[in-house]
């Protein structure tokens, strides 16, 4: 008796019915709303003091009857991604690809998480596919200087030298941000061509190829004359250049 009573409440309540009386679609719509609505709220206030575990949760629940919400997806894949969940940030940024193939904020967002999980050839694999997508010569150039950072030099010019056969990457610029010894920090906006000149330099000056190091780092100051950077870095090499040669130990004169 109590099993049919308990399947009994379980139809009326999923059919709407309670003791003979139907529940108003329009209460239940405005029920939803007002859940809704101090989901949010709370959602907010999560995020306001930093407890992203709770924030998740929240996010799930405002994605229950709104699967499809981009803008939903994308806060929970920051969310993840501000708790360090970095695995499912970028499940996250799929699920938003695979609804919006032309979502770049998704694609940058998965190619941070994979940095920060140590996972250079995969972020390096997801510009390299904005680059692709967008034709946009400085998604190559983060492709390189992750290359750089994951010690892969011989990829790291080959994507730099697919930038400098980039027409655009002349026209495009990059903001490039550098401290000096009083630690005032500085930003400048370079060409995306001396950008790649300056990293190639750099990659030959630490392989103590200081000839063809110097041609890169002139190459990136003729383009512009003011870039820091490339301006120390040219001073570097001359000065290494400039040094004598130690001989060799036990090399008798």
């Amino acid at each position: 008796m109590k099993v049919f009573t308990l399947i009994t409440c379980f139809l009326l309540l999923s059919t709407g019915v309670i003791f003979g009386q139907k529940i108003k679609e329009k209460d239940r719509t405005n029920f939803e709303i007002l859940s809704n609505q101090k989901d949010s709220a709370a959602l907010e206030l999560a995020l306001f003091n930093k407890d992203y575990d709770a924030a998740a949760v929240l996010s799930y629940r405002l994605l229950v009857n709104d699967e499809k919400n981009i803008k939903s997806l994308y806060k929970l894949a920051e969310i993840h991604f501000s708790g360090k969940k970095f695995n499912l940030a970028i499940n996250s940024c799929r699920n938003i690809i695979t609804l919006d193939s032309l979502n770049v904020k998704a694609f940058k967002l998965a190619a941070r998480s994979f940095i920060n999980l140590k996972q250079g050839e995969s972020a390096a694999g997801v510009y390299q596919l904005m680059y692709s997508r967008f034709n946009e010569v400085n998604y190559l150039y983060e492709k390189a200087i992750v290359q750089f950072n994951n010690k892969q030099n011989k990829e790291s010019l080959s994507t730099l030298s697919a930038i400098l056969s980039d027409t655009t990457s002349l026209t495009k610029t990059i903001e490039i941000t550098n401290k000096n010894e009083n630690n005032k920090v500085t930003k400048q906006n370079i060409p995306i061509e001396a950008a790649a000149y300056n990293v190639a330099g750099y990659i030959l000056l630490q392989e103590k190829n200081y000839k063809l190091a110097k041609v890169q780092f002139e190459a990136s100051i003729k383009i512009s004359p003011e870039f820091i950077f490339a301006n120390n870095n040219l001073r570097k090499v001359l000065t290494l250049e400039a040094e004598p040669k130690t001989p060799d130990a036990g090399k008798t004169k």
